[in-house]
């Protein structure tokens, strides 16, 4: 177990992050809503570098699709 707020750190693992109660669990599915809504994508084409600042920012991996865009 970790805590999600610690000072001014921030830790939040989707999917693997659990409440130890049920305020802690409602906490977490309402972070998991608000980190959704406010998605935003990039698309990477060959040789691009998308840098993201860890301390900044949430920041995850999610693949839609992987594909040739001159077909």
């Amino acid at each position: 177990p970790h805590a999600v707020l610690s000072g001014v750190h921030f830790r939040y693992f989707e999917n693997r992050t659990i409440g130890l109660n049920s305020e802690a669990t409602a906490a977490l599915e309402e972070l998991y809503k608000i980190s959704h809504r406010y998605k935003k994508y990039a698309l990477m084409r060959p040789g691009d570098f998308v840098g993201i600042s860890n301390n900044l920012s949430l920041h995850g991996r999610e693949i839609l699709s992987i594909g040739n865009e001159a077909e």
